[in-house]
């Protein structure tokens, strides 16, 4: 992914596509994250958990795998989309126009 000077990465630079993945795989973490909560809270045991919170962590790399995107890449366009304004806002905008709140 582009890199800036400073080496944060530089938003211009960032594609539609890659933006358009993100979106996506935003979407189906999220949906994941909500299929599983209840399972998650009705471990009965630690290694229960566990074993519930790896099969959720297998799953959100899947995800996030099959729009094309790597898990780095995932990592680093959430983390942008929470510290930069103008980045959140293109998310946003685009998380509207596909139907989302």
């Amino acid at each position: 992914m582009p890199a800036a000077q400073s080496g944060r990465l530089d938003i211009s630079a960032i594609s539609s596509e890659k933006v358009s993945q993100f979106i996506e795989a935003y979407q189906q973490v999220l949906s994941l994250i909500d299929e599983q909560e209840e399972a998650l809270r009705g471990a009965e045991t630690e290694a229960d958990f566990l074993q519930r919170q790896g099969d959720l962590e297998r799953k959100i790399a899947t995800a996030i795998d099959a729009v094309g995107l790597s898990q780095q890449e995932y990592i680093q366009l959430l983390g942008l989309a929470n510290s930069d304004p103008e980045f959140s806002e293109r998310i946003a905008s685009q998380l509207q126009e596909a139907g989302e709140p």
